[in-house]
């Protein structure tokens, strides 16, 4: 995961990570399939990116996760995720 853990409590609803071996546009590609609405890139982050070594690899993938969001949902996101991740 990029940025802030869960525990600051100014923390948006929005997460960036990344997947080894894996670009953005993939995760989202398989997320996609899966009726999981997800973004790719830099999100006018450039510098930041850059930073920290991921505008060459595409960026991050993001995700926007909050109150109307079930925890079905949310399982079935962390699921998929870990499906992905693994898939070789």
């Amino acid at each position: 995961m990029i940025g802030q853990d869960f525990s600051n409590t100014r923390r948006t609803p929005t997460l960036s990570f990344t997947l080894e071996g894996k670009t953005p546009v993939q995760v989202c590609e398989q997320l996609a399939k899966k009726n999981i609405c997800a973004w790719d890139g830099h999100f006018y982050a450039i510098h930041a990116i850059e930073v920290l070594g991921l505008l060459e690899k595409g960026g991050v993938t993001r995700l926007g996760i909050s109150v109307y969001n079930t925890l079905e949902e949310v399982e079935v996101v962390l699921a998929e995720i870990d499906r992905i991740a693994r898939k070789g």
